[in-house]
């Protein structure tokens, strides 16, 4: 295990190294890293405005892959999903993003809240992995899914568990 890790990280290096030469980027890994983190082009401003434009692109994310969702998977969810920033008083505390779960009569949607507190902490570079590591075809898919079985025990309907093994494989299309 220890080796295949090894493998990886050197793996991922290069592909690093390779964007960092495509980008004209002279320095040291750290140093690409540190300008990664640091560098305004990588976010969206403080402020209404920026947060305003990281929902829109977080939207338009979940629209082109639930636009696609058939190429991998047989279908969506009928409970809806919404994307929304976390609320004013619980972003200084809450975590960069989180996934409530809807109502299984679809009355309440799944929401995919992104803490947009402090947008330094919300790159672009993530904005996509994070939206569909919450949403589509993330949380919001799984947990959906598992709401709508009928005959799932409530236990594994809502017991918090985040693993649903027999159905989401057969939900995904054999792409090979």
């Amino acid at each position: 295990m220890h080796e295949i890790g090894l493998s990886e990280v050197a793996r991922i290096h290069e592909e690093i190294y390779q964007i960092m030469e495509k980008v004209n980027f002279e320095g040291t890994l750290k140093e690409f890293f540190d300008f990664m983190r640091e560098d305004p082009q990588f976010y969206y401003p403080e402020g209404p405005v920026g947060r305003q434009m990281y929902l829109d692109q977080v939207n338009v994310v979940v629209d082109t892959l639930s636009n696609r969702i058939e190429e991998l998977f047989y279908g969506l969810p009928s409970i809806p999903l919404q994307v929304k920033a976390v609320e004013a008083y619980r972003e200084a505390s809450a975590g960069i993003a989180f996934y409530q779960r809807g109502q299984a009569d679809g009355s309440r949607p799944g929401t995919y809240y992104a803490n947009l507190y402090r947008m330094k902490d919300m790159p672009i570079y993530k904005l996509e992995n994070l939206a569909y590591h919450e949403a589509i075809p993330g949380h919001h898919m799984q947990i959906s899914i598992q709401l709508e079985v009928e005959d799932m025990p409530s236990f594994r309907k809502y017991g918090g568990y985040s693993v649903l093994f027999g159905r989401m494989g057969s939900l995904l299309r054999n792409t090979t």
